[in-house]
């Protein structure tokens, strides 16, 4: 077939279209290799060189796959001895289940220049976060440990011939121990390490990468995660960037910086939903120079909300100490009870846990429902914040304990509620109302508050109406978990 014509090409087609390509079974009587198209595919990508492949579109998106991305999946084997004469020189090792892992680095230990820097790279990077080092060592492995192993058995009639393989070790004081014997945490510390490091240039995607770590090792493995993500686009020495994209169910792994790269997906009765927060999205523009400031404060609290099914805000950490006990309905329902350290910090945390699409409920002091040295309501910047309408008390909740308990249960079928008979009361205030002396004296000589509160829901049951109060925020946030679902399906 003679080269394509591109001046008689349609006028819509750019001035540098690349190199024409015809997809499909190609004409009775010309062999695939005649196809100008073809071959200048070949010189680029490394199709199939037999005869009878013909390049379909099909095969081409594989092919472009397999060199693009790689896949760590969740199911992980152990990394045993590998044969050496089992590896092709011409086919490197996949990291797909971990299984290769020790071919893998052995490439990389005998390959080129920077296949052997990438191999320090990875021995330097897996000693930091685990403070331990590993390297290669040659052993003998039985005939069946190879992929001929069977027929050479039958083939050799009872000689035991020792094969040259490969497995990786563990440098311990006391000596060398293979890695299939040492904790499964460490063997996903060096795969995910090798794979950052030794496949850079790729999009990584990692399900499940720290299942058997601890959180401390999820916290230094973050850090090697977002490293080459960091590196200069053009790094000759360790192959360029890559894209991770990262699946898990732990907190640590989450980085509380990069929020707006996180994506939350929920399932419903249709489908499933990507939540994602946008540039920006945390603040109102007067509030930006927060934002940085808010980030830092939640910490992991914000990373546990993400893979909880609702949150409830308190305003302070007694608090913390009184709910778990009066309202074990909390854990069981997986409801993450959070402190966000003052009144102030409500509306950011109701952003964010609508931006994730998380249900949320506040429990807040008198002082958050009506203060009259407020210019402007703050339930109203959280209704705000929620996208809800602001809502106006039709007489003042300062008078009188009956104005405000009206206005407290118009604020609660909004998922905003409070303990405090009046404005002025705050939760510490309202649980002494409620216990006889003798139990708040005895509880007082446990220091800090989450102590005090914890000793008195102890001591004392939780009364009646408060009670009630806790199953209406347990009952509102179940009602916004089946809306979230019926949003999801919707879309």
């Amino acid at each position: 077939m003679p080269e394509p014509d591109l001046a008689t090409a349609p006028t819509w087609l750019p001035q540098n279209p690349g190199v024409p390509l015809l997809l499909g079974q190609p004409a009775a009587g010309i062999h695939l290799t005649d196809l100008s198209t073809y071959r200048a595919l070949e010189a680029a990508l490394p199709l199939l060189k037999a005869s009878h492949q013909h390049c379909s579109a099909h095969l081409l998106f594989q092919q472009l796959v397999e060199r693009a991305f790689l896949f760590l999946d969740e199911t992980r084997r152990p990394a045993g001895i590998a044969p050496l004469e089992a590896s092709d020189s011409q086919q490197r090792p996949a990291l797909t289940t971990g299984e290769q892992l020790a071919s893998f680095l052995f490439f990389k230990k005998n390959g080129s220049a920077t296949e052997r820097r990438q191999y320090l790279h990875i021995q330097e990077s897996f000693s930091e976060i685990t403070g331990k080092r590993f390297d290669l060592r040659l052993v003998s492995a039985p005939a069946e440990a190879s992929a001929q192993g069977k027929q050479e058995a039958a083939t050799t009639e009872g000689t035991h011939m020792p094969r040259p393989a490969v497995e990786i070790v563990l440098e311990e004081p006391w000596g060398e121990l293979p890695l299939k014997w040492c904790a499964a945490g460490l063997a996903e510390v060096l795969l995910v390490t090798a794979a950052l490091i030794g496949e850079r240039g790729r999009v990584l995607l990692f399900d499940e990468p720290a299942r058997h770590l601890h959180p401390s090792l999820q916290t230094s493995l973050l850090q090697a995660l977002q490293k080459p993500c960091q590196q200069q686009q053009h790094d000759t020495q360790e192959g360029g960037r890559c894209q991770i994209l990262l699946i898990t169910h732990a907190p640590h792994l989450v980085p509380t910086e990069h929020l707006a790269r996180v994506s939350r997906f929920a399932a419903g009765p249709d489908g499933t939903r990507r939540w994602a927060l946008g540039p920006g999205a945390l603040a109102f523009p007067e509030e930006e120079h927060e934002r940085e400031q808010w980030l830092r404060g939640p910490g992991t609290l914000a990373r546990e909300a993400l893979f909880s099914r609702a949150v409830l805000l308190v305003e302070g950490e007694t608090e913390l100490g009184v709910l778990p006990l009066w309202c074990p309905d909390l854990a069981l329902q997986d409801i993450l009870l959070c402190s966000v350290g003052g009144k102030y910090n409500f509306t950011p945390w109701v952003r964010f846990l609508r931006l994730f699409g998380l249900p949320w409920a506040i429990l807040a002091d008198g002082d958050f429902f009506w203060n009259k040295r407020e210019r402007d309501m703050l339930v109203n910047r959280v209704l705000q914040a929620a996208g809800k309408n602001e809502l106006h008390p039709t007489s003042d909740p300062g008078q009188s304990v009956e104005a405000f308990k009206r206005w407290s249960d118009q604020l609660a079928a909004h998922g905003i509620f409070t303990f405090a008979r009046q404005a002025t009361d705050g939760f510490e205030e309202a649980l002494q109302a409620e216990l006889p002396s003798a139990e708040q004296a005895a509880a007082r000589q446990y220091p800090g508050k989450v102590a005090w509160g914890r000793n008195l829901a102890r001591h004392f049951p939780c009364p009646s109406k408060w009670q009630q109060r806790l199953q209406e925020m347990l009952r509102f946030l179940s009602a916004a978990g089946s809306a979230a679902d019926c949003v999801t399906g919707s879309r």
